[in-house]
């Protein structure tokens, strides 16, 4: 998963780009924002009110450590003491500012590099956001392709916690990114383990196998969250070290960190060392009779993995033909950003059935059987539509046998 960081920042301005051009970005580089070698075609909204506040939505910090330097287009002449730099927390559809630095001097049409003192702590899935104290020139944007959070812009120098406001949000993308020196990251993700009595007669547990394919010790530590909860830094978690070349073992990977029930489990690595490759496995224990179960991929949390639905997809699951015979769960996972969600079920024939709406905090699982999750009981062969309106989740159905109890997965996916 983890790859040496080759980015160029190519900034097409002779000061920034003397610096910055052909730069290759250490292992353990922080960014924060929209990093773009394309040149801004449009200012932001500017709605109506002089001062005002941008806040990206569409690229939070890729891990926890501090943010030293900041690069925007701006729009304008000689601006002083024109913007503030700000950063924002994520709870679902509330934003929360903890830190600023400025007001800044801005001049000329272009990329400005400011720097930050001090510098920000961060941690990952924060934002960043600009505030517009006066009449004078503009930060840009440009227009991207449709699968975007963009950013939203409020009247006024924004403190505090403020609402995410449908009303002022743009799918625009802003010029506006920062770059730092990171300490760790979650880089790795299984959205679903358990060590817990299941119905009929299972008990479901999670093998893990850590591979170590490099020439150098790694480490890290795996977070256990726990469901129907908003997962904390202080969640249980376990210490793992992997010599060079080992496979490392664990035939019940949640027991081990002393716990019973279901939840989820986040890697957290630092920010200059390799992952593993991991092997999951979820399975039934029948203790003399076997196991059954399936591998899981993990999540690449660095990467772009198809099962994180994001903004504006729509997404289906199906549920097994006969009810009686499989029991069918949905399983929720969020991130960083959190997530709301349009759930409808319809029958066999694609009528409609039930619907609702559902916000989860960041960082949350839960699993829950589907006709709890809808209040309707399951007829068998449905089609599940699931909406994300803001925010990102993993979702999944997972069906158990009730006789064998040998169970699967499928991830919600949006059509081809």
């Amino acid at each position: 998963m983890r790859t040496p960081l080759l980015a160029i920042f190519l900034l097409g301005f002779a000061a920034i780009a003397s610096a910055q051009q052909d730069a290759i970005l250490p292992l353990n580089t922080l960014r924060i924002g929209n990093v773009t070698n394309t040149t801004p075609d449009r200012s932001d909204m500017g709605i109506g009110s002089v001062v005002h506040t941008d806040i990206d939505l569409n690229t939070p910090a890729t891990g926890t450590g501090t943010i030293s330097n900041v690069y925007l287009y701006w729009n304008g002449d000689t601006c002083p003491n024109v913007a503030k730099i700000k950063f924002f927390r994520r709870s679902v559809d509330q934003l929360t500012m903890f830190a600023e630095r400025g007001p800044f001097n801005l001049s000329g049409s272009g990329v400005i590099a400011l720097t930050l003192t001090p510098a920000v702590s961060v941690q990952q899935g924060d934002l960043i956001g600009i505030t517009q104290l006066t009449q004078c020139g503009s930060p840009r944007g440009w227009s991207p392709g449709s699968k975007t959070n963009g950013y939203v812009e409020y009247p006024g120098d924004v403190t505090g916690a403020v609402g995410v406001d449908a009303q002022w949000i743009s799918n625009d993308e802003l010029a506006l990114w920062g770059t730092g020196i990171g300490t760790e990251l979650t880089s790795w993700a299984i959205p679903v383990v358990g060590s817990t009595q299941g119905g009929f007669g299972s008990y479901f547990k999670t093998a893990l196998q850590l591979f170590n394919p490099t020439n150098k010790t790694i480490s890290g530590r795996l977070v256990y969250h726990k469901g129907g909860a908003s997962g904390t830094p202080s969640d249980p978690s376990l210490n793992y070290t992997v010599a060079a070349g080992q496979v490392q073992s664990h035939a019940d990977i949640v027991a081990e960190m002393g716990i019973t029930g279901i939840g989820s489990l986040d890697a957290i690595t630092p920010s200059n060392v390799a992952c593993p490759i991991v092997v999951a496995r979820i399975y039934n224990d029948a203790g003399a009779e076997g196991t059954s179960g399936f591998t899981l991929d993990v999540m690449d949390m660095e990467g772009q993995d198809e099962r994180l639905l994001s903004i504006n997809e729509v997404a289906y699951l199906v549920t097994p033909a006969d009810p009686s015979k499989m029991r069918f769960n949905i399983g929720i996972k969020t991130y960083f950003d959190g997530a709301t969600i349009d759930a409808e079920i319809r029958d066999s024939s694609g009528a409609h059935r039930s619907s609702m709406q559902k916000k989860y905090p960041p960082h949350y699982f839960e699993q829950v059987d589907a006709a709890t999750f809808f209040d309707v009981a399951l007829h068998g062969s449905e089609s599940i539509v699931l909406t994300i309106d803001s925010g990102s989740a993993v979702i999944y159905g997972s069906s158990t046998d009730n006789t064998t109890n040998d169970s699967a997965i499928q991830f919600a996916k949006p059509a081809p």
